[in-house]
């Protein structure tokens, strides 16, 4: 997943199964404030997907649904979160594609402003 995080739109992480519904996940390394979330993904959106959140010590088991795009137009999408979210991990999942193509991510920024 190194090339959704690298600041580089040229590469980009692939999720290459249509039929099932992927995931991607950032450790923040501590618990920070969030407040949104942008996701890059240029020809391969997906239909939809959610933001998730854990603040778990260690790898994360237990995650929190924060947002929902219930939608996706256009190749980026940029979610506000409520106040008060604070994250050790955020993750955007049920990631599925519109097509055999699955879902390609550019980029994953998360926002702490």
């Amino acid at each position: 997943p190194t090339d959704a995080l690298d600041g580089d739109s040229s590469t980009e992480w692939w999720e290459g199964n249509g039929d099932k519904d992927g995931w991607i996940w950032v450790d923040l390394n501590k618990s920070y404030p969030v407040t949104r979330v942008v996701a890059n993904f240029g020809d391969y959106a997906p239909v939809s997907f959610n933001v998730y959140i854990s603040n778990d010590i260690g790898m994360p088991e237990n995650w929190t649904r924060v947002a929902a795009v219930t939608k996706v137009v256009g190749k980026t999408v940029e979610i506000k979160l409520p106040t008060n979210v604070h994250a050790k991990y955020v993750k955007l999942g049920d990631l599925k594609g519109i097509d055999q193509n699955g879902v390609r991510l550019k980029e994953f920024e998360v926002y702490m402003d």
